[in-house]
């Protein structure tokens, strides 16, 4: 419901809405004093962006002279007598500042009440909190540390900037602004335009009074939980830390009670992939189980000796493939045991996959070995793809027949295993490293 709709009247010689402030106090509170047409309502707005001036803000047919922007503070509903106090809780670093209010009656007709401002005095300004500094007190020669000196009824600051009489002076006739029957800070004609209840201070029972809720918070007195994300306003405030107005504080996708639920930081959005059930525990939640084709049952789809979790979160390993770069190991081989590269299948990159160096016993760090990685079926030190290439039998360890294996004339000698006597000197090389010749020089035979 709009404001406009919440009152009208018929009825001509509507008094002219007023407000007055109090002294304000920093870590404290000031003061509004609304006065107006009885049961018309009326919105404080605040600001601390400059010194008013007239007509800045157009608000339907009337306009606010507060600069911009004007924060709404709360809204009342004005008592038989036209009167109803608002306070607002200002913060410590207030201390200095000027803010400056205006309020908004809507009754028959808009009207603004004009601004006033008030310049925030230090903590401790005014320790009976009853509006009236102690430099106003000392003026008034009431008592600083008594909120009612004269025990009428009425706070002495609003004696004094409400009805401008003496607040050192017992006056049974005067009445302050809005009863409020059950303490919560909300005037009872203000209950009773909201719908909470005048009888009870925290009608929704989150925790919060109902005052507090309207005035301090933003929240809402008949919704323990404002912004419908599980945790209740209060707890949002004081124990979580969250906002209660706002159900994804981190803004990332999950809820701020379900964060709390499942264990992650509602400030930290990188996380709210983990917020939500995971059947497995294999910390994948199970929504992402679904979405990336893992088994939400089995902790570790693929078999590899990882949890899908950790190979999605920690390892960025494939948790649907064991092996995720296809080098014959499988991923928790590659982390955990040989300490290759689950992403290359060659970490050496010297042309043998890791499985095969693990399998044939070579260094998959030393790129300088991977030749011997493979099968070597006549076990004479060169592998078949080696034999194969440079025309030597695979099935033959000494395919020249002069005395030394393939291989160790490959990678010991240097000398030809195709040819028995390699420098031509007329010694078979077997005979000729035998003798300690040197089967490259054919002067020695």
């Amino acid at each position: 419901m709009s404001l406009l709709g919440l009152i009208v009247f018929t009825q001509a010689g509507l008094a002219t809405p007023t407000l007055a402030m109090s002294d304000a106090t920093a870590s404290g509170q000031v003061f509004a004093y609304l006065d107006g047409e009885p049961g018309s309502l009326m919105v404080l707005y605040a600001s601390t962006a400059g010194a008013p001036s007239p007509c800045q803000q157009p608000l339907g047919i009337a306009c606010l002279s507060l600069a911009g922007p004007a924060h709404v503070m709360g809204a009342w509903v004005l008592d038989g007598h036209g009167r109803a106090n608002a306070s607002v809780v200002l913060p410590a670093s207030f201390a200095g500042r000027s803010i400056a209010f205006e309020a908004m009656s809507f009754a028959a007709s808009i009207e603004a009440t004009g601004a006033a401002s008030v310049v925030v005095l230090g903590p401790g300004a005014d320790p009976d909190a009853d509006g009236l500094s102690n430099a106003r007190e000392a003026i008034a020669g009431s008592d600083p540390y008594v909120s009612d000196t004269d025990a009428d009824g009425v706070d002495d600051g609003e004696e004094v900037f409400r009805f401008g009489s003496d607040p050192t002076v017992f006056d049974p006739f005067l009445n302050p602004g809005g009863a409020d029957i059950d303490g919560d800070g909300l005037p009872d004609a203000t209950e009773f335009a909201l719908g909470t209840d005048a009888w009870i201070p925290d009608t929704d029972g989150d925790g919060l009074l109902d005052g507090d809720e309207v005035l301090l918070h933003g929240t809402d007195p008949l919704a323990m939980d404002s912004d419908g994300d599980g945790l209740d306003d209060a707890e949002e405030l004081f124990t979580v830390g969250t906002d209660p107005l706002q159900a994804d504080t981190d803004g990332a996708g999950a809820s701020d009670g379900d964060e709390v639920l499942y264990g992650t930081d509602p400030f930290d959005g990188s996380d709210d992939v983990h917020a939500g059930p995971d059947i497995d525990g294999d910390g994948l939640i199970d929504a992402q189980e679904l979405a990336r084709g893992t088994d939400a049952w089995v902790p570790d789809t693929d078999g590899d000796g990882l949890l899908d979790g950790d190979e999605v979160w920690a390892h960025g390993t494939d948790p649907l493939h064991a092996d995720t770069d296809a080098d014959g190991l499988d991923d928790y081989d590659e982390l955990f045991v040989v300490g290759t590269d689950p992403f290359l299948p060659d970490t050496d990159g010297a042309g043998a996959p890791d499985g095969v160096e693990v399998q044939y016993g070579t260094d998959p760090f030393d790129g300088s070995d991977d030749v011997h990685a493979g099968p070597d079926i006549d076990g004479d030190g060169l592998i078949d793809d080696q034999e194969f290439a440079r025309g030597t039998d695979a099935w033959v360890p000494d395919t020249d027949g002069d005395g030394l294996l393939d291989g160790d004339e490959v990678w010991v000698h240097g000398t030809d295993p195709l040819a028995v006597d390699s420098d031509g000197g007329g010694v078979p090389d077997g005979a000729e490293v035998a003798a300690g010749g040197n089967p490259h020089d054919p002067s020695d035979g």
